[in-house]
């Protein structure tokens, strides 16, 4: 193991109809709060317009910032920013899946930020100059889409519209002062979002499980855990949707999967995510399916520099009984196992199937080492990725 530290104050109040708490805990915290939602958000308007009334109610005084898109930009951030310093925001609260919740995290530290808060961004893996927010204003997020594990981390990410760059940035400050997890609130939850959320939640599992060599069992088995009972929680919860017993297991698998739990003692290797941010940057791909994307293309690019996590990934992720079988067709068996899940739940696995061209593929990569490269011109992972490694598990991908 690594050395490491390990830090989360985020409260978790986790239960059918807990969104009504909403009140007392921004009475605790002030007197006039922004409530940040999507820019679509009329499939949320009796949640909103709850939330908004109880508040009032108690005499705290609401802005709303109903902007946010499924990959949010920087323009969003500043547009509450502004927001917040016009009508004196105590509180940011965040309704929404991982978009919203990071829109209110970088306004709420956007509020204490000096300067331009792109800059307090990682957009330039060759060259960290970015400087972190140290501040913010409290944070109060409920999610309404099992994904991100945003209401339980310090962790944030936005898209810079002018450059078309998708970055990330972490601070103590980002960590929600309380995150209220009410499954009620996902029985409405469509299933396509449903699925992006399921993928999601397992990459944040497999970027680590994937791209370390330390020993060390629990984590393993943690991942392992988590991994899959998202799965076959997944299949379940899209079958019976307004099953408020399976959305409250999604909810909760999805917020440790990266609450920081997974992952002491672990490199901290994220190749499968810097390529889909990629995708959603220059695409406009949900976050979680364009995951569901590269995830098996990785998967099978990079399949021997850790055979005997792919043979466990095989047996104790996706149940396969690998017993007797010779280890590559394990290993294929695994992984073929689990690109036929994200089929199943509705997810395409193929960039073709999006519309994406051959042609394209060379810029995909080359913007992927723009943004994320190291001044080596390398991507991180158990075995770093150079321009010919991404453009082959880009292509694998495609076809």
């Amino acid at each position: 193991m690594e050395n490491f530290e390990f830090y989360n104050p985020v409260r978790i109040i986790s239960g059918n109809g807990e969104v009504v708490r909403i009140k007392d805990e921004v009475e605790q915290l002030g007197k006039s709060a922004l409530i940040v939602s999507y820019q679509e958000s009329e499939f949320m308007r009796p949640l909103l317009d709850s939330v908004n009334k109880n508040l009032t109610d108690a005499n705290i005084r609401v802005t709303e910032l109903f902007d946010v898109v499924a990959n949010p930009l920087v323009c969003t951030a500043k547009k509450g920013i502004e927001l917040c310093t016009a009508n004196q925001v105590d509180v940011v609260i965040g309704i929404g899946g991982g978009s919203v919740m990071d829109t209110a995290k970088i306004i709420a530290a956007g509020v204490k930020y000096k300067g331009d808060i792109w800059n307090m961004f990682y957009s330039r893996h060759d060259k960290f100059d970015n400087v972190p927010p140290t501040e913010a204003l409290p944070i109060i997020t409920i999610p309404t889409v099992p994904a991100t594990s945003s209401e339980m981390n310090n962790a944030a990410v936005i898209t810079n519209e002018e450059t078309a760059e998708k970055a990330y940035v972490f601070g103590n400050c980002l960590y929600p002062t309380v995150s209220i997890l009410d499954p009620e609130l996902l029985v409405s939850l469509p299933a396509y979002q449903t699925a992006c959320g399921a993928a999601d939640a397992i990459s944040h599992c497999l970027e680590v499980y994937l791209n370390n060599t330390v020993k060390n069992p629990v984590q393993y088995g943690y991942m392992e855990v988590i991994a899959r009972t998202v799965i076959e929680n997944s299949v379940d919860v899209l079958a019976d949707p307004e099953n408020v017993e399976l959305r409250g297991i999604q909810q909760w698998t999805a917020t440790v999967a990266w609450n920081g739990m997974t992952t002491p003692g672990m490199a901290g290797f994220f190749p499968m995510h810097t390529i889909g941010h990629t995708l959603s940057a220059q695409f406009n791909i949900a976050h979680g399916h364009t995951l569901a994307l590269i995830m098996p293309a990785f998967m099978r690019y990079m399949k021997n520099e850790l055979p005997e996590r792919y043979i466990d990934f095989a047996r104790n992720i996706m149940g396969k009984d690998v017993v007797g079988i010779e280890e590559p067709k394990a290993i294929e068996a695994g992984i073929d196992a689990f690109e036929g899940y994200l089929n199943k739940i509705g997810l395409k696995t193929k960039l073709k199937e999006l519309d994406i061209r051959e042609v394209q593929l060379e810029m995909i990569a080359d913007q992927t080492l723009k943004v994320y490269g190291d001044d080596n011109g390398l991507v991180g992972a158990v075995r770093p990725l150079d321009r010919k490694d991404i453009l082959n598990i880009l292509q694998l991908a495609f076809n």
